[in-house]
């Protein structure tokens, strides 16, 4: 609203020089890559016993942990060593690819902390890793192949964050460790799960998707997705944008609050705003598909220890843990049920 009465449109629509929805989106860009390097200065103990190891120094080994701290840090050094052979066999820019791997990683472990320390089932970023390079450099100073192969791997791994398996992984690993389960027994469920899934999904995929119609089986994955992934590649392309001046304004300026309110929120016990909700406030999920029933649920929580105090917080809690189980129940019965009955059983894609 005050941007409309400053005379900006719709998101931002009609702005020449200053446009508000850009810059939100670069300071929750910023706020997400400051919780990144919170999460990793708060766990540098951990990954220093984890590191430490490769030089042979003894490492503190969890028994509950689903891998020894040695195992870990050789499998990020591994792993790191074969993206970046396959970067150079594709001819991406070893500068632009490091500077999109450290974007990516950041936003995947800001998002591992949305998911495991505020339960939030559809953790996103209103700009990802590759529109920052963009934005930050322009699209003419980046190599065509590499502006290419950027947007190759922004689909699939770098745009859909509730794809991404290291928040859920990350989550799983933190419910495995209250519940005091072993450590190996967890790893070997959850190569067996990756495993199956990798030999199972893409045979389903292709398979009802020729039978039924890949339109009717999925929407947005064999008809908008490319749209979306290859159109502005082609614009930039065609007609290279220009670096934004306000870029590092926005990033600086999302850090430097998120950095605040983490500081006041782990100060102060009275001050109650939780610096993950500023992360997700313009976000598509938030504003699309979450920010009413978060309200609703907010005002419940505010009434009941209101007026209750939290002796009738603690008595109604369960019931509404109730009634998001039962709804997951119910969700899964009609999955399996209404095919039975020639029902057909819709979920939207990014349901």
């Amino acid at each position: 609203m005050a941007f409309t009465a400053l005379g900006y449109g719709h998101e931002g629509f009609g702005a020449r020089v200053f446009n508000p929805t850009t810059f939100i989106a670069y300071e929750e860009s910023g706020a997400a890559l400051m919780l990144a390097l919170i999460v990793l200065w708060r766990s540098r103990g951990y990954l220093a016993n984890a590191f430490g190891s490769l030089a042979g120094r003894p490492a503190v080994r969890d028994s509950l942990a689903p891998m020894s701290p040695r195992s870990a840090a050789l499998g990020l050094v591994c792993s790191s060593v074969v993206l970046v052979g396959w970067a150079m066999r594709a001819g991406i820019d070893l500068t632009f690819f490091v500077l999109l791997m450290a974007a990516f990683l950041g936003y995947s472990v800001a998002m591992a902390r949305l998911v495991a320390a505020g339960g939030v089932y559809v953790p996103d970023v209103s700009v990802h890793a590759r529109e920052v390079l963009v934005a930050a450099r322009g699209a003419a100073s980046i190599p065509a192949a590499t502006l290419t192969m950027m947007t190759v791997l922004k689909a699939p791994f770098m745009s859909l964050y509730k794809l991404n398996l290291l928040h859920f992984t990350l989550n799983d690993f933190k419910i495995t460790h209250s519940a005091r389960l072993p450590g190996r027994l967890v790893a070997v469920c959850m190569w067996a799960a990756i495993l199956l899934m990798m030999a199972i999904v893409p045979w389903v995929t292709l398979h009802y998707a020729y039978r039924h119609g890949a339109l009717n089986f999925d929407w947005w994955l064999f008809r908008d997705c490319g749209g979306w992934e290859f159109g502005p590649l082609v614009e930039d392309l065609r007609a290279p944008r220009p670096a934004s001046s306000f870029l590092l304004a926005g990033l600086a300026t999302g850090a430097g609050v998120m950095l605040l309110l983490t500081w006041l929120h782990s100060r102060f016990i009275w001050f109650a705003i939780s610096p993950l909700g500023f992360v997700l406030g313009g976000t598509w999920g938030m504003v699309a598909r979450m920010w009413a029933s978060a309200f609703v649920a907010w005002l419940l929580v505010f009434l009941i220890r209101r007026f209750g105090g939290l002796r009738l917080y603690r008595t109604v809690r369960p019931a509404f843990l109730g009634m998001v189980v039962g709804h997951l129940v119910m969700m899964g019965l009609r999955s399996l049920v209404d095919p039975l009955f020639g029902i057909t059983f819709h979920l939207a894609a990014w349901e």
